[in-house]
């Protein structure tokens, strides 16, 4: 019987809020100076109590509603977010990605952006050139080489960003809807990546809509409603427990 593998992820009684409303603007300090008053801050919590244990190489897929705080969470697990409460604990280096590729710059060509999101990415210029015309392959994106990344299409973007996020080297990959905004063909291939990902020794989190991807690809499950916790564990039994609650609305 194998050992049980070491925890790579941790959240203990984790809560996030979000202020709103605060900022002084010019609108309200004539209404204040008019109509007299103070400026209101309101809170909103957007987590709420979360704990999960991941252990180093699982596959967990995050699903839920929009709004449920999928992304939210994984801001605050990979040190984007700090978190209002609780604690955070991560072994080693964290790959953050949402699906356009948040940092890319539209009026650079595709090349200075593979270099560009290569550094966000946490790789050495040198692993950059070593995967360059791979990566452009893969994205079916050679042509394109020189063009502005603003003249290419959101399907072609989701592509060169996933295409370049596939060379991580962090031990901790977290991907926000990463592979939603291709084509059955990019599909495809992100699902040939997450097959070849299958009980290694990287972790990857992935919020996503696709309960076939979760069901395919994934160790564990976790589904998130309203900044809650509502199931974690087996994927089939928190699917299926998603699912019923979906159909019975």
């Amino acid at each position: 019987m194998s050992e049980p593998r070491p925890i790579s992820i941790a959240a203990q009684d984790v809560s996030k809020d979000f202020r709103y409303g605060g900022s002084e603007t010019l609108f309200r300090l004539l209404r204040r100076a008019v109509f007299g008053g103070k400026i209101r801050a309101r809170t909103f919590r957007a987590l709420t109590d979360v704990n999960l244990e991941v252990a180093r190489g699982e596959i967990v897929g995050i699903v839920g509603n929009n709004g449920a705080g999928k992304t939210t969470l994984l801001k605050t697990l990979a040190g984007i977010y700090r978190p209002t409460e609780g604690r955070v604990r991560v072994e080693g280096a964290v790959s953050y990605f949402a699906g356009l590729g948040v940092g890319l710059v539209g009026d650079l060509s595709l090349r200075d952006n593979l270099f560009l999101y290569g550094a966000i990415c946490g790789m050495r210029r040198s692993k950059v050139r070593e995967v360059f015309d791979e990566v452009l392959e893969w994205a079916e994106l050679t042509e394109f080489v020189d063009a502005p990344l603003r003249t290419l299409s959101t399907g072609m973007r989701g592509r060169f960003a996933f295409s370049v996020a596939r060379h991580a080297e962090s031990e901790n990959l977290f991907l926000d809807e990463a592979f939603t905004a291709g084509d059955a063909r990019f599909k495809d291939k992100c699902n040939q990546f997450f097959e070849q990902r299958r009980n290694g020794p990287q972790t990857i989190l992935a919020a996503t809509h696709s309960l076939d991807f979760a069901r395919h690809y994934c160790t564990k499950a976790l589904w998130m409603e309203y900044g809650k916790k509502r199931a974690w564990g087996d994927v089939d039994a928190v699917l299926d427990e998603y699912s019923a609650s979906i159909e019975s609305r």
